[in-house]
């Protein structure tokens, strides 16, 4: 498969998942006022996780109109999606310490496999320059945003 369809492919699933959590949000919630606060943080991270793979999926394909496909093209643009995840992990981790709940396991989990991602990131730019690594980030963000409308859609038990 040749990049720009993968990148057109990965867009289309980013816009997907992001117009699917309005409803899943809607369904779970109905009327309802206001949303508990992990819903809503839920409910972020899926719309900002969806919006990077949208636009870190387009971009190539913009400047690749500029200069055509080479490894220049990808250190470029896993440097803007490592830009894009760091904004992205230190906004959820500031939410989630100031909430009290950056010392859970899953809460450090997420950040820790993105940081390893973004480290591969780091090293396509730096000695890479291939496909496969800037592919990683973007469907590194479409799990994460994919877990986020799972536990979205998925009914909550009330604890006994």
């Amino acid at each position: 498969m040749e990049p720009d369809s993968t990148l057109i492919g990965v867009a289309e699933i980013a816009v997907a998942l992001a117009g699917f959590s309005g409803i899943a949000a809607a369904v779970r919630h109905g009327t309802a006022k206001t949303w508990p606060r992990s819903d809503r943080d839920r409910f972020v991270d899926l719309v900002m996780h969806s919006g990077i793979a949208l636009f870190a999926s387009l971009l190539p394909l913009i400047f690749a109109h500029r200069g055509g496909i080479d490894a220049e093209l990808w250190a470029v643009s896993s440097s803007t999606w490592a830009i894009c995840a760091a904004i992205g992990i230190g906004l959820s981790m500031a939410r989630s310490r100031s909430r009290g709940t950056l010392t859970s396991v899953p809460n450090l989990a997420v950040p820790f496999l993105f940081l390893l991602v973004l480290i591969l990131q780091v090293y396509n730019v730096i000695s890479l320059q291939e496909f496969w690594p800037y592919l990683t980030g973007l469907c590194a963000n479409l799990a994460f945003a994919f877990a986020q409308f799972m536990a979205l859609a998925m009914p909550h038990t009330a604890p006994d």
